[in-house]
């Protein structure tokens, strides 16, 4: 098996091939970017958000397999859930990127093989980082 091959699992490639809700939302009450100046993969994370609920939410854009897949186990996950259900999503995203053990997101584990390819975490981190920021802010002006 090729180093590569360790990274592509089958979820990660089929997250790639057929994203989940992978749309521009024109009635999105809050639209994020998600951006890496040095690969250039870049994407638009739209979210319906109304009395503190994640009522929707959908991306566009190109990146990489790693940065795509990641973005569409996010998106698919957030859809009808509260901002705190969603902050601690991205708390498992992040734990499984730092090698603890376990998350109820399942698909997550596609990512543990990124530990041994640390060159290109920022491609998995790329849309929960835009989340992430976003989240905090939201905490601030709540």
């Amino acid at each position: 098996m090729s180093r590569s091959e360790g990274l592509y699992s089958p979820a990660i490639l089929e997250h790639q091939r057929d994203p989940c809700h992978f749309f521009k939302m024109e009635d999105a009450t809050h639209i994020l970017l998600a951006y890496n100046p040095l690969c250039g993969d870049r994407f638009h994370l739209y979210c319906k958000i109304e009395q503190g609920q994640i009522l929707q939410s959908s991306f566009d854009g190109y990146g990489c397999a790693l940065s795509k897949a990641a973005s569409s186990m996010l998106i698919k996950y957030l859809q009808k859930t509260s901002m705190k259900q969603a902050e601690q999503l991205l708390q498992h995203f992040f734990a499984i990127l730092a090698g603890d053990a376990g998350s109820p997101y399942e698909e997550f584990v596609a990512f543990e093989a990124i530990r041994e390819y640390p060159e290109r975490m920022d491609c998995v981190r790329l849309a929960a980082n835009a989340w992430d920021v976003f989240f905090n802010s939201e905490k601030i002006t709540s």
